[in-house]
């Protein structure tokens, strides 16, 4: 099986701790799962960690070029051409967690509703 998971952060607190330990869980089961992240200056190089955004790029945002940065490769941009990739990837189920933010558009999230998780991610509702 095949499972993304999406989240804001990787360490920080109580959500990061359960996402990270789902998707470790599920690799020392021996299926493929990735983790998806966007928030954040840096993360660590670990199997199926993927940031949403260019971690060159996360780091420069969290510095004096924040406003440079943001208006020449703003992170909503990369973040939605990253969940069209991903709404076109290969994953069985996408698990969001905690990424529920003002940078997700419906729009961007609708193609993945059929692989969301409909325990843990938005209605699948679409409100017509």
């Amino acid at each position: 099986m095949k499972i993304s998971y999406v989240n804001n952060h990787y360490q920080l607190g109580g959500a990061e701790t359960v996402v990270r330990q789902l998707h470790e869980g599920i690799l020392a089961r021996g299926h493929i799962s990735r983790l998806h992240v966007t928030e954040g200056k840096s993360w660590p190089r670990i199997p199926g960690l993927k940031p949403l955004y260019p971690r060159i790029l996360a780091k420069l945002d969290h510095s004096r070029a924040h406003s440079f940065i943001q208006k020449f490769a703003p992170r909503h941009t990369w973040t939605d051409r990253s969940f069209r990739n991903l709404a076109a990837a290969d994953s069985d189920i996408i698990h969001l967690h905690s990424y529920i933010t003002a940078h997700m558009r419906h729009w961007i999230v609708s193609p993945i509703w059929p692989k969301l998780n409909p325990l843990s991610g938005p209605s699948m509702d679409t409100g017509g």
